[in-house]
């Protein structure tokens, strides 16, 4: 599943790309540093290259770090995709992102911090969030990660 942060980067990319005119607005409320380091050369360039009338065409000859035509292509159409997500809020989520810097918390903090119950998916074995499967080749972690799968898709027992 995508980051939501990241979700609003490509919302505001896409939405960009989708709406030239409004370019110039865009680029006077944010800034680079708003996006993820993968996606700022893109914002850059975008608002760079805002007056061409084949913008796609003229950001794929540039051969922007980590992005391809199709990557690009597919920005054309996220735009119907996150129609949860006003372009207003994304860019307001981007501008207080604490400037794209990870907030770090001490012991200290972490001590007294309070945490949200955990949300298990299947009672005291498998948790929302990251989980990593390991174990020994060929004892079966595939069709364990499968049934599981299917038990929660089905609302099943496990």
């Amino acid at each position: 599943m995508m980051d939501n942060r990241k979700g609003k980067d490509l919302k505001v990319l896409s939405y960009m790309l989708n709406h030239t005119d409004l370019i110039p607005e865009i680029s006077n409320q944010l800034k680079a540093d708003n996006f993820y380091p993968e996606n700022r050369e893109l914002f850059t360039k975008i608002c760079e290259l805002s007056e061409s009338t084949s913008l796609v065409n003229d950001l794929c000859e540039l051969n922007i770090k980590n992005w391809r035509r199709y990557n690009l292509e597919n920005l054309l159409t996220v735009d119907g995709n996150f129609s949860s997500i006003k372009i207003d809020t994304a860019i307001a989520a981007l501008t207080n992102r604490n400037n794209g810097h990870i907030k770090l918390v001490n012991a200290r903090e972490l001590q007294t911090m309070e945490l949200k119950p955990i949300n298990w998916i299947i009672k005291d074995l498998l948790p929302e969030g990251l989980l990593i499967l390991a174990g020994r080749p060929k004892i079966g972690k595939s069709f364990l990660a499968l049934n599981l799968s299917l038990a929660i898709a089905n609302g099943g027992h496990l």
